[in-house]
């Protein structure tokens, strides 16, 4: 399986203030943007709002090479940094991993695995493994002017697909009353509420297990009499 990486990373928001939409946001509010080659006198020019690093890499079947540089203030403030050696007691050292401590980038403990946490997993940068991919992640981002904003759209994305799977998960239960049954009890017609009531009667069901008829009917009513 290969591997290959040519880009700028630093803050998603100076990203995007020093060069446009094509960039890719990545965890702890970093952005990562695909290069070509022949680009340092503009990231020389970029880094004068902020630091940024330069990472490349290239891998076959466990085979490759990083590099890095970090620059700053219109210059090159570290590296390049070349190695086609990763010893595990060396993670730190890597050379990219070694640029985004430099940006900022720390360690979270979202695995048990301690030997499996480096800053290149922690940033996301293997969620894609080419230039295509990364820049299918920017053009999905362009919308979004900060990270704040990218961020905020993410979160109502998640919520919308977990509203979504509850309401597939409640629909394959079977509601101890029919919709019939329910205009009955609460004296209204066909419409929203009869359904608001249903997916009420199948959250019972599915949060305290079988429900008899007098419950459902006594909890309904408790629940949507007066309104």
């Amino acid at each position: 399986m290969s591997y290959q990486l040519n880009a700028a990373i630093g803050p998603y928001d100076l990203l995007r203030d020093v060069a446009g939409s094509s960039v890719a946001p990545l965890r702890q509010r970093m952005g990562l943007l695909p290069l070509r080659r022949g680009l340092e006198h503009a990231l020389g020019d970029w880094s004068r709002s902020g630091a940024i690093g330069q990472v490349e890499a290239d891998f076959f079947g466990g085979d490759g090479y990083q590099t890095a540089s970090l620059w700053r203030g219109g210059q090159r403030a570290w590296g390049p940094s070349r190695t086609t050696e990763f010893p595990t007691a060396r993670r730190p050292d890597w050379p990219i991993n070694a640029v985004l401590a430099q940006l900022g980038v720390v360690l979270e403990p979202r695995d048990a695995r301690p030997d499996h946490h480096d800053l290149f997993a922690e940033v996301g940068l293997g969620a894609e493994r080419d230039h295509e991919g990364w820049a299918e992640r920017a053009a999905e981002a362009q919308h979004y002017r900060t990270y704040d904003d990218w961020h905020a759209a993410q979160q109502q994305e998640r919520e919308a697909a977990a509203r979504r799977a509850a309401d597939a998960r409640l629909a394959t239960i079977e509601a101890p009353l029919d919709g019939a049954e329910v205009m009955r009890i609460l004296d209204i017609p066909a419409g929203p509420q009869v359904g608001a009531a249903i997916r009420f009667l199948r959250s019972l069901v599915a949060e305290r297990g079988e429900l008899s008829r007098t419950d459902a009917v006594a909890a309904l009513r408790a629940r949507f009499s007066g309104r």
